[in-house]
């Protein structure tokens, strides 16, 4: 049985298996740093995403008590136009 595995693993250095888990290894740890930089990107982009919600809710805001100032002040005008 030892003489088996002692075998295979000439067998595979032999073949240049070494070489090729190598490879192997050198390409998840690429694809592991893509994946990486992918996932701060889509964090990024999701606090982006949430500071510019809150300040269109705050604009928003904003511009519906304007209107409502413009509605108040429209109707006082017609009430003394309509007085007069």
């Amino acid at each position: 049985m030892i003489l088996t595995i002692l075998g295979l693993l000439l067998l595979a250095r032999w073949m240049g298996i070494n070489k090729l888990i190598v490879k192997w290894v050198e390409k998840l740890e690429s694809d592991t740093e893509s994946f990486r930089t992918l996932a701060n990107s889509v964090q990024n982009m999701t606090n982006d995403s949430k500071a510019n919600h809150s300040t269109y809710v705050a604009d928003h805001t904003k511009i519906i008590e304007e209107v409502r100032e413009v509605r108040e002040i429209t109707k006082e005008i017609l009430y003394k136009v309509d007085k007069q």
